[in-house]
């Protein structure tokens, strides 16, 4: 997943109407609603989406 650093944008399923609704809020926001939504799990960010002692080539 790419996110803006400055917004984090993510549908969430189960709307009355039937169309997700879109969260859209701040980098600090939408870290913590991904870890409301998976029940409290710790949530690391990495920029450019992979960590710095990890090698390329390796997942």
């Amino acid at each position: 997943m790419i996110v803006d650093s400055t917004v984090g944008q993510f549908c969430r399923a189960g709307q009355d109407d039937g169309k997700p609704s879109i969260f859209v809020g701040s980098d600090g926001e939408w870290t913590a609603e991904l870890s409301r939504l998976h029940n409290g799990a710790t949530l690391e960010k990495y920029v450019g989406g992979r960590p710095r002692e990890q090698p390329l080539g390796h997942a």
